[in-house]
């Protein structure tokens, strides 16, 4: 920056000699922005104003590079004497700005390697002589970018250089920071070659030197450098304090010092002059840093260096030693003229004097060490030979903890011939144990022990040789070879590795991968790769024996050995993957690609043994194949996939570069069977024939066509029902699918379903089921037909109605005989050892408690009744009756709320020959598909009341008996079968009440009458006896849905029928015709109240 705005003050006044005052703007500003702008920085100059006085001005000069502005200087005024040009001399009285802005560090540009040699100090002499009596500069602001905060500081000074003599005065304030100053007062002298500088520093309290150095508390900060003597004897001391303390103290100093010659030699001229350095500093610098670095650093702190810099460039460095309470380092070094080292002899050791850990003085988590020491050593005197030893013990961190760790490392330093640099070759071997981190994904990974190393060989013009390159932890290794080329030509650097990585167990990988993973793996990595140009070409090769990643579908297909090969290309002409090759013991894919600004090929194929290990139900071969052509537009696609059974699918058509739209035609079938993973423990079998188009940007907006079904089959292994001779349509339009289904229930009767969907969130629905003779069983608790339709329509994503009207047809329900065994579930019961495949199906059929619960999905409003005139029959202990009524549910799928119930129509209870009729009884739903019932049976047993109840869930209701007066359940069961109490029955009697007894509880089963009454499909069938001995038979049975005919005969000839003719809910016209000619007929008005 200095270098513009000085050569600006001097170009400035030059032409303003030979122009007039019309060329000011055009010529002058012009001249000066070409004469300093150059290609890494262009120079603006406006408002250039008095270029004929002596007093010029300018409004702005800015300067940028490649990435802008980078400094801006407004308001610039001069006051100068044009007449002392005319005697060789630039008199500056007064130069003055109002705002520089410093925004950012320029763009450094490119410059040569500096000689070796020495150049030596000296003023330039220029051919005029300059004074600037005063520099003013009201406001300059350094931006963010150059120290980490913006500074707004004023500027004054003066400056003169004439003859190879100079001298300035420089003084700056902050002006958004009170007592803040720096004072500089410097001159040199070319010929006495006498150098004197003054530099001041005062900052308070979190100042700009504080901050930088990151000093706890950010101190306030005193700093003084002072010295005055010929520059080739010439010392300078510093001292350095914090909030008025003294911490460092010392002397920096160096010294001509002339060789030793020769007549021979110096031919007279002087002898060449070697010069002489030497630093001491020392003092207290704990107190400046966080107290808990205070042990580290201790109450002294020293740095001693000396040595010589030599006319021909060799440096020679005969002490660096650097002591602390907790560190100690001390070595010496030489180099040559060329900067290559003939001596190199380090060593340093961290450790508390005392013993125990130290605390680093590092940014970040809190680390400590026990102990830490390392050597350096290489003397080309004694041999070509270099030594690195080094070791850490005891390091510890909130990240990790370590043992301890060992670096060690030897080879040779060979000189080349003249100034090249020569061959470093070498080793370096690392061992570290007792890792522990805290990142458990990570620490899984990396293991508890490290070994390591890499053989390196490296000469000027020739490319870095890594080679045996070997790294390994518990089970897991990566070894082999790396080349790097082009170093020394402007970091185009070449990468040519030979690399192979081995893990026997991928399972430690699993946290940093976010995926369970199994097996093992090896990938070996061959070919070059250039970082910076973005160039590669390389060959990948690797082994998978078992692998997993935790996909269901992917995982049976990786099993076994698996082997990857495959070359990929990207230079200048593109990129490209050419024989790429993956094969399993079940799977292989093979393919290529290239892939060019304007063009590309894609050719993939792919195929699977057996499609059983991914796909329930299906067994086969399968087979794809992709190909993907573009040219200067969208990509073409033809796609193609064949599968056992006749599987096929197509696509074809064309997708754009950046996938934004796409125009493709899907067409063929493929296996239900694909969506039974997702579906389990349901399964589907059977074909969908696909017809679908995408044209547009890929949503399902743009998606339209049809899928068919025909003779497909649905299994619901929960119901023991399935879904066979399924056939229908899903049509899919604009975001939109209007579903047409049919499809036979496995215990007969049929149903359809239709209406449209919508396929954006919410998902609206207007579903309409149709249920014809559905029969749906339950082999232990009911049987029943049902027809009507259930329409479900809203938002299926919840907020939908569920309503409709549904008619049974007859019902039967069991009320279960518990005769068979028992096997309640064993607590604490596990399975040891389980196969994958038995705890599979155990879950799919329910018999693992998950501890979820799972998931309901959304609730739907519910509306829904259930009709049923009649024949709903409730059968087994010794019940047989007939009901009939309506129910309501309403509420939501989540909370069911039932209206109404079934009630008597007629029926019986059979116990030992006694048939009581029922005078109550009813079934209601309760929220649960097992229904609650109720029955009760009365007479007068010996003039005693007795009632029997039956009430509860059917698949398990409880008995109860009940008298008046009131008797012990066992006395009004005897009171019923025999008339007296239980103390006067017969041993036989007791048997006969046993088996009552079986009856009523659900042991006794159906007996020969009901086992009758099934062989011959009637609704009804009783056996009795009169009183005179006389045997009555009645059977019953439904002719239609609303007409009942019951016939009764006895053993004296007697025959007798009746029918009843169901009008409507309330009204039954019942007609009678018997054997001796009598014949009725009425009709009958029920209403419930």
């Amino acid at each position: 920056m200095r270098g513009y705005i000085f050569s600006l003050l001097l170009l400035a006044p030059l032409p303003a000699l030979a122009q007039d005052a019309a060329d000011d703007r055009g010529y002058l500003e012009a001249l000066l922005e070409d004469n300093l702008s150059s290609p890494e920085a262009e120079v603006d100059i406006t408002g250039f104003r008095g270029a004929l006085s002596s007093n010029a001005t300018i409004d702005r000069i800015s300067i940028a590079d490649v990435d802008g502005i980078w400094i801006t200087l407004e308001d610039v005024s001069l006051i100068w004497s044009r007449t002392a040009l005319l005697r060789g001399a630039l008199e500056v009285d007064e130069l003055t700005a109002g705002e520089i802005r410093f925004d950012r560090l320029p763009l450094p540009a490119e410059t040569q390697i500096p000689s070796a040699e020495a150049p030596g100090f000296a003023l330039p002499e220029l051919p005029v002589s300059i004074n600037l009596g005063k520099l003013a500069i009201e406001k300059a602001v350094l931006g963010q970018a150059i120290i980490g905060q913006e500074l707004t500081l004023s500027l004054n000074g003066s400056a003169q250089l004439a003859a190879g003599e100079g001298s300035a005065e420089l003084s700056v304030e902050r002006l958004d920071v009170a007592d803040s100053a720096l004072e500089l007062q410097a001159s040199f002298a070319n010929a006495s070659r006498f150098l004197s500088i003054d530099l001041t520093l005062s900052e308070p309290k979190d100042g700009i030197v504080a901050n930088l150095l990151t000093l706890p508390g950010a101190p306030a900060v005193d700093m003084k450098v002072a010295g005055a003597g010929p520059i080739e004897d010439f010392a300078a001391d510093l001292t350095l304090a914090t909030d008025g303390q003294p911490r460092l103290t010392g002397t920096a100093s160096v010294k001509a010092v002339a060789q030793e010659t020769t007549a021979e030699t110096t031919d007279g001229a002087d002898a060449p002059t070697d010069l002489a350095f030497r630093a001491e500093i020392g003092g207290d610098l704990a107190p400046i840093f966080a107290p808990e670095y205070r042990s580290f650093f201790g109450s002294d702190i020293r740095l001693n260096a000396n040595g010589l810099r030599r006319a021909d460039g060799a440096v020679q460095l005969d002490q660096l030693s650097l002591q602390a309470n907790a560190i100690a380092f001390q070595g010496q070094a030489r180099l040559s003229p060329e900067g290559w080292p003939d001596l190199l002899q380090f060593d340093g050791q961290i450790a508390a004097p005392q013993g125990g850990p130290v605390l680093l003085p590092l940014s970040g988590p809190e680390t400590y060490i026990d102990d830490a020491r390392f050597t350096l050593n290489f003397d080309a005197e004694r041999d070509d030979s270099w030594r690195l030893t080094s070791r850490v013990a005891g390091l510890n961190s909130d990240d990790m903890q370590l043992n301890s760790a060992r670096l060690t490392g030897n080879g040779r330093l060979l000189r080349g011939d003249g100034t090249s640099i020569g061959q470093v070759t070498g080793r370096f071997d690392i061992s570290a144990e007792g890792i522990e981190l805290s990142d458990p994904a990570l620490a899984q990974a990396v293991g508890s022990d490290l070994r390591g190393g890499l053989g390196f060989d490296w000469s000027e013009d020739a490319p870095l040789q890594l080679s045996g390159i070997d790294l390994s932890g518990a089970d897991y290794r990566a070894k082999g070879d790396l080349r790097l080329s082009g170093l020394t030509q402007g970091l185009n650097i070449v990468l040519t590795p030979d690399l192979q990585i081995e893990a026997a167990n991928l399972s430690r990988f699993t946290g940093l991968a976010g995926r369970k993973l199994g097996g093992s793996a090896m990938l070996a990595l061959k070919g070059d790769i250039q970082p910076l140009a973005g160039s590669v070409d390389v060959e990948i090769f690797g082994e998978t024996q078992d692998l997993a990643v935790a996909e269901d579908r992917i995982d049976p297909l990786l099993s076994g050995d698996g082997k990857l090969s495959l070359r990929a290309r990207r230079d200048e002409n593109g990129s490209a993957v050419e024989a790429l090759k993956i094969v399993t013991d079940h799977a292989e894919i093979t393919g290529s690609a290239t892939l060019k600004s304007d063009a590309g090929a894609v050719d993939m194929t792919a195929r699977i043994t057996d499609l059983a290990r991914v796909v329930d139900g299906i067994s086969g071969t399968g087979s794809a194949t992709l190909r993907a052509t573009r040219q200067s537009g969208d990509w073409q696609i033809e796609a193609d996939a064949n599968g056992p059974g006749g599987t096929q699918l197509s696509a074809q058509g064309s997708v754009a570069q950046d996938a934004a739209r796409m125009t493709l035609d899907v067409t063929g079938n493929a296996p239900l069977a694909l969506a039974n993973r997702q579906i389990r423990p349901r399964q589907l079998s059977g074909q969908a024939g696909i017809d679908l188009r995408v044209d547009g940007a890929p949503s399902l907006a743009a998606l339209s066509g049809a899928i068919t079904i025909n003779d497909a089959r649905l299994a619901l292994p929960d119901q023991r029902l399935a879904l066979e001779a399924i056939q229908g349509a899903i049509r899919l339009s604009g975001a939109n699918a209007s579903i047409d289904f049919a499809a036979n229930l496995s215990s007969g009767g049929s149903l359809t379903l239709t209406g449209p969907v919508s396929l954006t969130p919410g998902y609206s629905a207007d579903l309409s089921a149709r249920l014809t003779d559905l029969r749906i069983t339950d082999p232990t608790l009911y049987e029943t037909s049902v027809d009507g339709t259930v329409v479900l329509k809203g938002p299926l994503s919840g907020g939908a109605q569920v309503t409709g009207t549904v008619t049974l047809g007859e019902t039967e329900l069991r009320v279960p005989s518990t005769s068979g065994p028992r096997y309640a579930n064993l607590p604490g019961l596990v399975h040891r050892n389980e196969p994958a495949e038995v705890r599979r199906v155990r879950s799919w059929a329910g018999l693992i408690e998950t501890g979820n619960g799972g998931s309901t999905g959304p609730a739907y409003g519910l509306d829904l009744s259930i009709l049923a005139p009649a024949r709903i029959f409730v059968r087994g202990r010794g019940l047989d009756a007939e009901l009939g009524g309506r129910l309501r549910l309403i509420g939501t799928t989540a909370n069911v709320i039932p209206q109404g119930r079934f009630e008597l129509i007629r029926g019986r209870l059979d116990i030992l020959g006694k048939r009581l009729s029922l005078s109550e009884g009813l079934i209601q739903l309760q929220g649960a598909f097992d229904p609650y019932i109720r029955f009760v049976a009365d007479t007068d047993a010996s003039g005693t009341d007795v009632a029997i109840t039956i009430d509860g869930p059917a698949s398990s209701p409880d008995l109860s008996f009940s008298s008046s007066p009131e008797l012990p359940q066992d006395e009004v069961l005897a009171y019923l079968l025999f008339g007296h109490g239980v103390t006067s029955i017969s041993p036989l009697q007791a048997v006969r009440l046993a088996a009552a007894i079986n009856t009523l509880s659900g042991r006794g089963g159906d007996g020969l009458t009901g086992n009758l009454r099934r062989g011959l499909a009637l609704d009804d069938l009783d056996l009795t006896t009169s009183d005179d001995g006389t045997t009555e038979a009645r059977a019953g049975k439904y002719i239609s849905e609303n007409i009942y005919s019951e016939v009764t005969a006895d053993s004296a000839g007697n025959s007798e029928i009746n029918l009843n003719l169901q009008i409507n809910p309330a009204l039954t016209a019942r007609g009678t015709l018997s054997s001796d000619g009598d014949s009725g007929i009425g009709i009958f008005f029920e209403k419930d109240y």
